[in-house]
């Protein structure tokens, strides 16, 4: 059995405590089982998308820029590139399948394939609710704007955004190639490679847990920008549910 995400149970938690409240009007609320189950149920299919990228988002910032080893802990500068691309890749499809959860529950009949953030975000019936509100409150904390940028920059040109990430991958290359560079006619020697190799590892294990720590910081935003706005989104299939009374 799955363990339900952070997103999953937020959905859950809100929406089930507006429809089967523990106590007060308990016994008054009272809606078709069967259209209930309706509604719920489509929604199921982008809460369980959901809560499959959020493990897998876990799993890349957890091996973030580190190679298996059952020994020790290694770094790699190549894992650090592909686990950021792959960070910025799996953070885009989490707002793709979070907008999709906004077109229904808003019940806007966007098809999937001509979904965008920007098309459903400008929908009347999502401009009249919170969410616009919600997302201005997180846009001090997160730059979605940029952070598509970095996605986009990574998968159609396949380079990253990142000053420090390039610098030290550029000073890695130029290493190699003064020692191994076939146009290099004074390779540096054995020792001098091996000093400069032992300083670069040291560098890129401090670089390698700041970015693990800035974008497992990153992805803390979002997800508290996900889970209000999934909430609201809890509220809103509250209320379809709710409208269906017997």
């Amino acid at each position: 059995m799955q363990i339900l995400g952070k997103i999953s149970k937020a959905f859950n938690d809100e929406h089930f405590g507006i429809i089967n409240p523990k106590e007060g009007l308990k016994d008054e609320i009272k809606y078709d089982p069967t259209k209930a189950i309706e509604i719920v149920f489509e929604r199921m299919f982008s809460l369980t998308e959901i809560n499959e990228i959020e493990r897998e988002i876990e799993i890349i910032l957890d091996r973030l820029g580190t190679i298996n080893s059952f020994i020790v802990k290694a770094y790699s500068i190549e894992e650090l590139v592909i686990g950021v691309k792959h960070y910025l890749i799996a953070w885009s499809t989490m707002k793709d399948i979070m907008t999709n959860l906004i077109n229904i529950c808003f019940n806007l009949g966007i098809h999937e394939t001509d979904i965008s953030f920007g098309v459903v975000i400008r929908n009347k019936k999502v401009k009249n609710s919170n969410i616009p509100s919600i997302i201005k409150a997180h846009q001090g904390s997160i730059d979605v704007k940029y952070t598509d940028k970095q996605r986009n920059d990574a998968i159609h040109r396949g380079k990253l955004l990142d000053d420090e990430i390039n610098e030290f991958r550029s000073n890695y290359n130029k290493l190699y190639s003064r020692k191994y560079g076939l146009l290099n006619p004074e390779p540096i020697s054995d020792n001098e490679f091996k000093e400069e190799q032992k300083r670069l590892n040291a560098e890129l294990k401090d670089l390698t847990e700041l970015k693990k720590q800035e974008y497992s910081k990153h992805y803390e935003k979002t997800m508290a920008l996900n889970l209000d706005i999934t909430k609201e989104l809890a509220k809103v299939t509250a209320n379809a549910v709710l409208n269906n009374r017997i």
